[in-house]
């Protein structure tokens, strides 16, 4: 996942738990891809870390993306 790579540049996984106020394990989750963000979390991450464009944080690709993925 690219969001370590971004995050480790500025932040330890518990500064940006704290800040975005979860617990680190929830933060862990996100970061290894096994949880996905609500929106208004994914963007709280992408302002902390500089980054603009949420697909260069998570591998996005639509092309994977199935009816039932998205539901």
């Amino acid at each position: 996942m690219k969001l370590k790579k971004y995050r480790a540049q500025k932040y330890t996984q518990k500064e940006m738990a704290m800040a975005l106020n979860l617990s680190e394990r929830q933060y862990r989750r996100i970061e290894k891809g096994t949880s996905l963000p609500n929106i208004l979390t994914a963007m709280q991450i992408a302002d902390m870390l500089n980054v603009y464009d949420l697909r260069k944080i998570w591998d996005f690709k639509p092309e994977a993306m199935t009816r039932q993925s998205i539901y």
